[in-house]
C-alpha cells in the first residue's frame, strides 16, 4: 500500500471499502445488507441482479486486522472473501484477498470479485497514503 502507514491505519481504511455498496464495516459479527443500485441503474448497465437484495454476514476483526464477508441468500453471488491487513519486514502495509465463489454465478463471481476487490484495494491504499507521498497502490490477491 504505502510506506509509511501501519497496517492498522490501512485496515481502519479498509473498513469504508469492504464490500460494494457497504457501510463502514463495524467491530464483530454483523448481518449487512448491502446498498442497492435503483432499477434503472442496473437496467442501463445491463447488471440487473445490482438491484436486488445481496446480504452478507460480515465478520471485523480488529485484533487481527481482517475483514470477512459471506454471502448469504438471497444474494446473487455464494461464497466469501476475507481481507487480511499486514506490514512486511520494510515496514510496508498490504492488502490480502482470500476468496471462494461457488453456485450458479460463480463465472461472474471469478470476474466481478478480483476487480472490485482490487479496486477496493487501491482506494484503500490512496486514502492511507500521505498526500505528499507518490505512493502506488498494492494489494495480492490469491484464489482458493
Amino acid at each position: 500500500m504505502a510506506d509509511g502507514v501501519s497496517a492498522t491505519d490501512a485496515f481502519n481504511v479498509g473498513r469504508m471499502f469492504s464490500a460494494p455498496l457497504a457501510p463502514y464495516a463495524q467491530t464483530g459479527t454483523n448481518q449487512v445488507n448491502l446498498a442497492s443500485v435503483s432499477s434503472g441503474v442496473a437496467a442501463l448497465t445491463g447488471l440487473s441482479f445490482l438491484s436486488s437484495p445481496n446480504p452478507i454476514i460480515q465478520t471485523v476483526d480488529p485484533n487481527n486486522l481482517t475483514i470477512t464477508n459471506v454471502a448469504i441468500a438471497p444474494h446473487v453471488f455464494t461464497g466469501s472473501v476475507q481481507m487480511t491487513f499486514t506490514t512486511d519486514s520494510n515496514g510496508k502495509a498490504w492488502e490480502n484477498f482470500s476468496a471462494t465463489g461457488f453456485g450458479p454465478n460463480a463465472a461472474l463471481n471469478q470476474v466481478m470479485g478480483p476487480i472490485l476487490f482490487y479496486s477496493f484495494g487501491i482506494l484503500t491504499s490512496m486514502f492511507s497514503s500521505p498526500p505528499s507521498t507518490n505512493n502506488y497502490p498494492s494489494s495480492s490477491m490469491r484464489a482458493n
